[in-house]
């Protein structure tokens, strides 16, 4: 099997890293994941958009978003997760975020070690993302605010309303986008 292997600039759970990430064409290389891969097949064929099963957070029983499944766009090109209005709406209340300036949703910074993880239920398996990768510390002239990941705003398609799973969601989470099977591998990120 060939593939071919090259650094590429962007999200990397070591923030003390200039790294970046690594793009690997014609395969994957296992080096830079563990456990299981979990295959998503796609839903829609003109973007990498997978079924999410529902969305839940990590002290809370139930389901917070995405009640009856739903579906998300996995994009490298976009920054933060981008989800639903109201779906969004309710996790920025229940992690205690609130609305600011252009839309963006800001926690307390002395808050984020006491955070629940908000969990992606995608094929029956749980990819949490813990509040360590979702409140990004932002200088500003005042200070750091931090900001949460989750981002408002309803995207359409043809089967609803869709999530976006941008670069957040890819620090945790090690990504196969394969195109002769229509699917996508998701697995944690070493």
């Amino acid at each position: 099997k060939q593939w071919y292997q090259r650094r590429v600039r962007g999200i990397n759970k070591d923030k003390q890293s200039t790294a970046g990430g690594m793009m690997t064409l014609g395969g994957y290389n296992p080096a830079f994941l563990t456990g299981e891969i979990t295959w998503s097949p796609l839903t829609v064929r003109d973007y990498w958009q997978i079924k999410i099963d529902n969305l839940s957070l990590s002290n809370r029983r139930g389901t917070i978003a995405c009640h009856r499944g739903c579906d998300a766009v996995v994009d490298s090109g976009t920054s933060l997760i981008v989800g639903p209005v109201n779906d969004v709406y309710a996790i920025n209340s229940f992690i205690g975020a609130r609305q600011m300036w252009g839309g963006m949703w800001f926690v307390d910074c002395s808050s984020t070690d006491t955070l629940p993880d908000v969990i992606f239920e995608i094929q029956g398996r749980e990819f949490p993302i813990p509040s360590s990768v979702y409140v990004i510390p932002v200088k500003t002239s005042g200070g750091v605010m931090c900001l949460s990941a989750f981002t408002p705003q309803d995207v359409k398609s043809s089967r609803g309303l869709l999530w976006v799973l941008g670069d957040v969601f890819h620090a945790m989470y090690y990504t196969i986008y394969d195109v002769g099977n229509e699917r996508v591998g998701l697995a944690t990120s070493v």
